[in-house]
């Protein structure tokens, strides 16, 4: 947000305040980035709601309560590309400008504050589900159920917008409106919560989610000797004995907990990749608080390549795929997502075979009923 903020007040001071609303941009690269939003913008809603109706229609993905954390992440990842991106793309069009009125500004900054904490926090108790479920397997299944993961999302729901709603008050001003509209742009003024908000909802997560996937690692790989050491071998059929003269046979507790380690690893990708995401934006908004952006605005005079290689690959970028790259981890990395989207897959070719003969079978009936006709006549 602070290093946001630093681009297009460089960008706009030398600029009439808001006659850039009137045209459209006709620089290439800004048009590009406008179309890369948009192509980001279809993937996440697709994607996210791709993975929503997975879950939906799934029974085995239903009945696994981690699966309501990873439904609700969906839903933040996608509400946010839909209330953002595209009010990103109008100011990228109009030369950085904010062409809305005070109104939709506090809602794209009330939304923007809702849903990044949000997935956050969901990641954040996505990690500690995944902690107790691969160190202590058998207390994890007797006390996460359904109705506890379900009361757990709604309270981080409840926590996003509480969050979003102390934004609403200016920390060094509590009676003016942190709000505002200056040389076409909206931004929030209260830089004492977004510092604040920077270590407790982003940083701070973040490093623990790192600590407690670290502790998983551990945890798994002597899991996985302890799964290599318990399989039964048997041996193959004559036909197959000239591959391999052994094949080893899990028990139903190695299988399920060798699944749990697939599901873990899963998102334990899926917390890499936001944190790549994420982290250096937030270092750099954190390190522009304390430091000031004079180096930045130095850094943008003297080598402005180097400037905006920094703000559109951390800033602009990386935390817009992130959005949209966690439907793509699921079909690569989880079997049982594959199979619920491939299935998804077969029931829409079905529907649309079944639409299509039943259109030729109307036509054909038509043709008929007016051939009858006319030999009647």
């Amino acid at each position: 947000m602070l290093l946001a903020n630093l681009s297009n007040s460089t960008n706009s001071t030398s600029q009439p305040i808001c006659n850039l609303c009137e045209r459209l941009t006709t620089e290439g690269d800004k048009i590009a980035y406008a179309v890369f939003l948009t192509v980001v913008l279809l993937f996440s809603f697709v994607g996210n709601m791709l993975v929503c109706l997975a879950i939906t229609h799934s029974p085995r993905l239903r009945e696994n309560p981690t699966n309501i954390f990873i439904f609700s992440l969906s839903i933040s990842d996608m509400l946010y590309a839909v209330m953002q991106t595209p009010l990103r793309i109008s100011s990228i069009l109009h030369d950085d400008s904010f062409c809305y009125n005070v109104h939709v500004c506090r809602l794209s900054i009330f939304t923007d504050l809702i849903f990044s904490p949000c997935t956050i926090s969901t990641l954040f108790v996505i990690s500690i589900d995944r902690f107790f479920c691969i160190t202590s397997p058998f207390t994890y299944q007797e006390n996460m159920s359904k109705f506890a993961a379900k009361i757990v999302i709604g309270c981080v729901w409840l926590y996003s917008f509480m969050w979003a709603g102390i934004s609403a008050f200016d920390w060094e001003a509590p009676g003016k409106s942190p709000i505002v509209i200056d040389k076409c742009r909206c931004f929030n003024r209260n830089f004492y919560f977004y510092m604040t908000s920077y270590f407790i909802v982003t940083l701070i997560p973040l490093v623990v989610m790192g600590v407690l996937y670290g502790m998983i690692l551990r945890v798994a790989l002597v899991q996985i000797r302890a799964i290599t050491a318990t399989e039964v071998h048997l041996p193959k059929p004559e036909e197959d004995s000239r591959k391999d003269k052994k094949h080893g046979k899990m028990t139903g507790g190695s299988r399920r907990t060798n699944r749990e380690l697939k599901a873990t690893a899963t998102l334990a990708i899926v917390y890499g990749a936001f944190f790549i995401c994420w982290m250096p934006n937030c270092i750099l908004n954190i390190y522009i608080g304390f430091a000031g952006n004079e180096s930045f605005i130095r850094l943008r005079n003297e080598q402005e390549g180097l400037f905006l290689f920094i703000f559109y690959t951390f800033v602009q970028i990386l935390p817009t795929l992130s959005t949209a790259i966690n439907p793509l981890i699921y079909n690569v990395f989880n079997r049982q997502f594959r199979s619920a989207f491939a299935s998804m897959v077969r029931i829409f070719r079905k529907h649309e075979v079944l639409r299509s003969t039943t259109v030729v079978q109307m036509v054909e009936m038509t043709n008929t009923e007016a051939a009858a006709t006319r030999y009647a006549r």
